[in-house]
């Protein structure tokens, strides 16, 4: 695992040197950017703080402010995919009008969580990968910038929206929640669907090789839904080659169920060229939470068909190869962001 970190480390690192454009809607006149350092969660056993920043835009008054949540995997605080900066997008996005977002290195991407003694990473959990330092994300904005901060919102992207119900049970001064292509399914079940996507569209049918490698990866796949492993279980043996310890803490894990019975307001973006995240997840949200106790009434849902896992638009058959193409979140997704907290 930890020379698996270390190559998605470098890929990021190396992504991130790359020039940017920035998106046609962003005006960096109306707001000021300023680096801040994230310190250890109280329910982090941990000494380092996260590089991040704070974008805030040129207002008088307190504004809203946005915590964004990056998806699986080590990523920086722009979730730098490529040559692609989502989280950039978004931030300069809101705070172009009005809304003041805080960004920060995911606790995987820090290069230093590789000799970190206090973080086990053959033990780690979803919690010390994203919630506990999301949580701790409101709580610093909120602590260090009461005099500009009147109110938060926590934005997720895929496994970042698929952690939001726990990330909300302990965000108790969260306004509402964001999920950008949010996973309501398990994990193993995603997995198990991108990689018959992949061989099915893009792969050597003719290759015997792939298709034991394939065969593999799904068998461990089904291990986990079967649960057909135990803590002891070496990690070479399960998808991804992830820690039992980080499946076992999924196993009774179900965030629409979980989210069914929250009051504060919640909005869902879905891309219709999402092969990663697919609409079959929305209409899973849409299901437990139109039906909730609270009538539906806080839940928004909006489906944008020809929109990618990055909330960027394109056509044809979706693959890995879109997100070597420069492009920027779509505009849509801010306005919809910001429709969602104004109203």
């Amino acid at each position: 695992m930890k020379k698996l970190l270390a190559l998605l480390l470098f890929v990021c690192t190396y992504s991130s040197l790359l020039a940017y454009d920035d998106a046609t809607y962003v005006d960096t006149t109306k707001f000021i950017e300023i680096d801040i350092a994230l310190p250890p969660s109280p329910l982090l056993n941990s000494n380092i703080e996260l590089n991040g920043k704070l974008t805030l835009p040129n207002t008088i008054g307190k504004v809203t402010c946005v915590i964004l949540v990056q998806g699986s995997g080590p990523s920086d605080y722009d979730e730098t995919i490529s040559v692609n900066k989502p989280f950039r997008d978004i931030a300069y996005g809101l705070s172009s009008n009005g809304i003041a977002v805080l960004r920060y290195d995911k606790r995987t991407y820090d290069k230093r969580i590789l000799t970190d003694t206090s973080i086990d990473l053959k033990n780690i959990t979803v919690n010390e990968e994203s919630v506990f330092d999301a949580v701790n994300a409101a709580n610093f904005a909120f602590s260090n910038y009461a005099d500009k901060i009147d109110n938060v919102y926590i934005l997720g992207h895929s496994l970042g929206g698929y952690v939001m119900p726990r990330i909300a049970k302990l965000a108790n001064n969260a306004t509402g929640f964001i999920l950008l292509a949010g996973n309501a399914r398990p994990m193993e079940a995603l997995i198990k669907e991108q990689l018959q996507y992949m061989y099915e569209n893009f792969g050597n049918t003719n290759s015997w090789e792939t298709r034991q490698k394939l065969n593999t990866e799904l068998e461990r796949c089904d291990k986990i839904t079967s649960r057909n492993y135990t803590a002891d279980t070496p990690s070479d043996s399960l998808p991804l080659n992830v820690p039992a310890k980080y499946w076992l803490d999924l196993v009774d894990y179900h965030p629409a169920d979980e989210f069914a019975d929250e009051t504060r307001p919640i909005l869902f973006i879905q891309g219709g060229r999402d092969y990663q995240v697919t609409k079959t997840d929305l209409e899973i949200w849409r299901d437990k939470l139109t039906h909730n106790k609270q009538g539906g009434d806080n839940a928004t849902f909006v489906l944008f068909e020809d929109l990618n896992h990055l909330m960027q638009s394109g056509s044809g058959i979706p693959s890995p190869a879109d997100y070597g193409e420069k492009k920027n979140v779509d505009v849509r997704v801010i306005n919809e962001i910001i429709k969602f907290i104004r109203k």
